[in-house]
């Protein structure tokens, strides 16, 4: 019920002990007992100390040094799809967990163009897209494909009190042939031509376009 206990040696040099072991106890921020579980790996970082034990069985006899704990937690990548049409964008957000703050990202993302609150990114290299700072929460990236096809997305990062990340997200872009009428409503019997323009946006690639209008004469 009491969970585990880490005494750790920090700072001893080989020709003198000095008081530096620590007892530090493997609790979450809310001081309950990590489920330990075997063959994981546990990382524990140390920011600042203040004097400790002179050896191993008095650390052990003491309370644990860690009265604030920081988990290192994961960002969180998300994507509504991953199917688009090459006139929409796609939304991918990236959420920093609460206590934890992204330093290093890099989008790499060579047929898209990335925009972020309405502003364009800048790119460190042909299709890589760097940012160095501080960002906390989530942030939504919009990415407006170039072409036609499967490409990739891929965002990495680190920062403090986060694991090191890099996720790859495959997307699928397809386009069809897109068209709006100028009007909805038209009279047969008016005194004048009646004429309703047709606006068709229509996807690189195609050879061929049938339009079919039997009750009606181009012009």
């Amino acid at each position: 019920a009491d969970g585990l206990y880490i005494i750790c040696k920090i700072g001893c040099k080989i020709d003198e002990t000095g008081n530096c072991f620590y007892k530090v106890a493997l609790i979450d921020e809310n001081k309950e007992p990590y489920p330990i579980i075997r063959n994981h790996r546990y990382v524990i970082y140390v920011d600042d100390l203040d004097e400790g034990s002179p050896d191993f069985n008095t650390a052990a006899n003491l309370p644990p040094v860690n009265f604030t704990v920081k988990e290192i937690r994961d960002v969180t990548i998300s994507v509504s799809s991953n199917q688009i049409d090459l006139n929409e964008t796609l939304p991918v957000q990236v959420t920093v967990p609460d206590g934890s703050k992204l330093k290093e990202l890099t989008i790499t993302a060579p047929n898209f163009t990335i925009t972020e609150g309405g502003n364009n990114l800048s790119q460190s290299a042909e299709g890589v897209y760097t940012f160095s700072g501080e960002k906390t929460g989530t942030t939504t990236y919009y990415f407006k494909p170039n072409s036609i096809g499967t490409d990739s997305i891929t965002i990495a990062g680190s920062g403090d009190y986060l694991n090191n990340f890099s996720q790859t997200i495959q997307v699928t872009v397809s386009s069809s042939i897109k068209a709006q009428a100028d009007k909805s409503k038209l009279y047969y019997d008016s005194d004048e031509d009646k004429i309703v323009t047709v606006q068709a946006t229509i996807p690189a690639g195609v050879t061929t376009l049938n339009i079919v209008a039997p009750s009606f004469s181009p012009v």
